[in-house]
């Protein structure tokens, strides 16, 4: 991407936010729900050990996502798009021609 858009970054936090949430409500679920039925059988109870951790760590990503957007924020309007695409254009490397130097 190009363009340096702050407020779609504040849409993309906004939003981001929800995921967690919606992975809390379906852990709280699974849990009335694991504590509830004590018939279960063993596989059962598993899987539903199993969803919840993969809630717990889907909460990580995100907030490990959230955190490193928040680090790109801070370096908009810095520069790093011009010399991201500074050295696509100047072409110095030798790469995309396939000469060597």
């Amino acid at each position: 991407m190009r363009k340096e858009v702050r407020w779609l970054m504040w849409v993309f936090a906004f939003l981001a936010l929800a995921v967690p949430a919606y992975i809390i409500y379906k852990i709280v679920l699974t849990y009335q729900d694991l504590t509830r039925d004590d018939s279960k059988t063993k596989d059962a109870a598993l899987i539903e050990y199993a969803l919840i951790g993969a809630g717990a760590l889907g909460i990580l990503v995100t907030c490990m996502l959230l955190f490193e957007s928040m680090i790109v924020y801070r370096n908009f309007g810095k520069g790093l798009k011009e010399r991201a695409f500074q050295a696509i254009a100047a072409e110095n490397t030798g790469l995309l021609s396939g000469h060597r130097r």
